[in-house]
């Protein structure tokens, strides 16, 4: 995202974006809640969830932007990463917009097609999170998140492996490949034998 004239940040990033420039700190804006400043030797992220607090990113800032999905899914595409085709909408509240509703994200699924996957924008230990192959799961799945979070995703269903990656104070600490657990026999012996 470019800086401009007509962006409007939260008034602490707007004062931090003002010292920046005038102490010649190069200020990149990744977002209008989130901007880099750096010296050339050293930088730093700075994050507002709104007009009343900026803070340096660190394991709780960073958790939060990873914990709204498709604020995720921006930073991604802003940063250049391939991100699967993807429509946030709300499901339920007060802070709903145009072309983010339940009708929208059914006009995504009649248009891209099925399967598509379905998750909450919020949470984890993959609650509501499915593969939807029918009109009428899709509804009912948007039906079951509107229980717990106001918004949801819906997006192209992608079958690649999926990766963890731990990394403490911006250096990679490990990578490892999830996968679902997997019980394998040879024919003769039950389930419960194998365990």
């Amino acid at each position: 995202m470019k800086s401009n004239e007509h962006t409007r940040f939260p008034f602490l990033l707007e004062i931090l974006l003002e010292i920046s420039k005038e102490l010649k700190y190069e200020a990149e804006v990744i977002d209008r809640n989130l901007i880099k400043i750096s010296s050339g030797e050293k930088s730093f992220f700075a994050g507002a969830n709104g007009d009343m607090g900026v803070n340096p990113i660190n394991p709780h800032f960073a958790a939060e932007i990873a914990n709204d999905k498709a604020r995720t899914l921006e930073l991604l595409k802003t940063a250049g990463f391939r991100t699967p085709e993807s429509l946030n909408i709300f499901v339920n509240g007060n802070y709903r917009e145009k072309g983010k509703e339940i009708s929208d994200a059914l006009y995504f699924a009649e248009e891209f097609g099925f399967p598509l996957f379905v998750k909450p924008n919020r949470g984890c230990g993959a609650r509501f999170a499915d593969a939807v192959y029918t009109m009428d799961k899709l509804k009912e799945r948007l039906g079951n998140i509107a229980e717990i979070e106001s918004m949801a995703l819906v997006q192209e269903l992608v079958e690649l492996p999926e990766y963890r990656t731990v990394a403490v104070d911006g250096g990679l600490q490990y990578s490892c490949r999830k996968a679902r657990p997997l019980l394998r026999g040879g024919g003769e012996k039950s389930g419960d034998d194998l365990i």
